[in-house]
C-alpha cells in the first residue's frame, strides 16, 4: 500500500515501479500536464515514464493513444498505458525546445518537419484515414478505439519525442 504521504505523482510513480518491473527512476521534467521520468527496466533497458497530471489526462491520453497507434513509426513507441501512466520508449537527444532556446531555429524547423513527413508516411502497418472520414486530410473528430484507431491531434510528448 502506498504511503499516506506521498504526494499522487510520486504513487503513481511507485505503482508503476511495481507494475511494469522497473529498478530505478530519475525524474527528467515537470511540466504543465505531466511529471517525466527516466527509468530502467532489468537495469538494462532505459524507457520514460510519463505520468499524467488531472487537468491534462484527456487530451494527453488522446496524444498517447495516437503515439501508440502510430506503433513506433515516426514517434516514440508506447510501450502500454494504465490509468493516467504512459509507459514509453526513451529517446536520448536534445528536445526540439533545445534547439530553438540555443538560436537554432532552422535545426528545430527541420527537425519537426521531419517528424511531421515520419508521421504521414504510408504504411502497410496502419489504415491511412478513419473509416468514418471521407479522407485522411479532413480533421477527424471521431474517437479512437481499439478495433478503428483514429487520430484526432498530434500531441508532442516530453523527452521522449
Amino acid at each position: 500500500m502506498a504511503d499516506m504521504n506521498q504526494s499522487p505523482a510520486e504513487t503513481a510513480l511507485s505503482r508503476a515501479m511495481i507494475r511494469w518491473s522497473l529498478t530505478k527512476s530519475t525524474p527528467v521534467a515537470e511540466t504543465a500536464t505531466s511529471w517525466i521520468f527516466r527509468v530502467e527496466q532489468n537495469g538494462r533497458n532505459f524507457a520514460a515514464l510519463k505520468i499524467l497530471k488531472p487537468l491534462a489526462l484527456e487530451e494527453e491520453s488522446r496524444g498517447a493513444q495516437l503515439m501508440n497507434w502510430y506503433g513506433g513509426e515516426g514517434a516514440a513507441t508506447v510501450f502500454d498505458i494504465h490509468g493516467n501512466t504512459i509507459f514509453m520508449e526513451w529517446l536520448d537527444g536534445k528536445t526540439l525546445g533545445d534547439a530553438v532556446r540555443a538560436g537554432h531555429d532552422d535545426e528545430g524547423t527541420i527537425a519537426i518537419a521531419t517528424v511531421v513527413a515520419n508521421l504521414h508516411r504510408p504504411t502497410m502497418a496502419r489504415p491511412r484515414a478513419c473509416s468514418r472520414c471521407a479522407t485522411a486530410s479532413r480533421p477527424c473528430s471521431t474517437p479512437m478505439s481499439a478495433s478503428g484507431p483514429t487520430p484526432r491531434a498530434i500531441s508532442m510528448p516530453g523527452p521522449a519525442a
